[in-house]
């Protein structure tokens, strides 16, 4: 792998990072947690999906930054739905009525997955996260191209021992 994918797997980790700053308090720790345990791998894939965009003028890359962190961001709630769908599985429980009778309920595992990718979607974009997000993808992608055009010098002797 090369150094550019090593560096797209610690600039996922520091999205993770940001991801359950931001969605603590709104998801469920399962969810937060399956995002966080999969950051690096979204991070590659989103350094593999940007690296065309990088001999485009600044206005596409712009747009192909916001692209990115909407798939990134989908794939952060998808992850995490997987994993809370594993630890919760299909949750049945019993559910108290208003007039005090007890049903019987149980969560849809599809909604596991969903609830989670629609709410991160929505809250990315009504939320006003984007508004920050977005010139922060942005630079992260700057950054990345210079260690993408950074040539791999060998490590030079220091003539220490």
């Amino acid at each position: 792998m090369s150094r550019y994918y090593w560096w797209c797997a610690a600039s996922g980790i520091v999205w993770g990072a940001l991801g359950y700053s931001i969605g603590h308090d709104w998801l469920r720790n399962s969810v937060v947690f399956g995002g966080v345990v999969a950051s690096p791998l979204i991070g590659i894939v989103a350094g593999a999906v940007y690296r065309p965009a990088y001999s485009m003028s600044r206005w596409k890359q712009a747009a192909f930054a916001l692209l990115t962190l909407y798939v990134c961001a989908s794939l952060f709630a998808l992850a995490g739905g997987v994993l809370d769908m594993m630890v919760w599985g299909r949750m049945e429980h019993y559910i108290v009525q208003e007039d005090g009778s007890r049903g019987f309920g149980y969560r849809v595992l599809s909604s596991a997955i969903t609830t989670p990718l629609l709410g991160t979607l929505w809250g990315l974009t009504f939320g006003g996260y984007v508004l920050f997000l977005w010139p922060m993808a942005v630079i992260n992608h700057q950054l990345l191209r210079a260690q993408a055009e950074r040539p791999n010098l060998p490590l030079q002797q220091t003539g220490r021992p």
